[in-house]
């Protein structure tokens, strides 16, 4: 346990870290929320609820994951391409 806390102090920036997972809780909150009122109702406008949870699901992940990618500093230097 300690050698985890070590790499998270070291090795990260934390406010970026409390970002990401308050981004991670949100967005969870939220596909749950509308997987539930999707939960609710029939027929074609269910599917509809239902990819609107999916894609909320997946921009929080990606949200979540990016932030912390951002927030991990690995000592060598390094960049993110935009035009990639």
């Amino acid at each position: 346990m300690l050698t985890v806390y070590n790499c998270l102090v070291t090795q990260h920036d934390l406010p970026m870290v409390g970002l990401a997972i308050a981004i991670c809780v949100v967005a969870s909150l939220a596909a749950i929320s509308l997987f539930a009122h999707a939960r609710s109702i029939q027929g074609v406008r269910r599917l509809l609820w239902i990819g609107v949870a999916a894609a909320a699901s997946g921009i929080g992940i990606w949200a979540t994951h990016f932030i912390a990618m951002l927030a991990f500093s690995p000592g060598i230097p390094h960049g993110y391409d935009l035009g990639l």
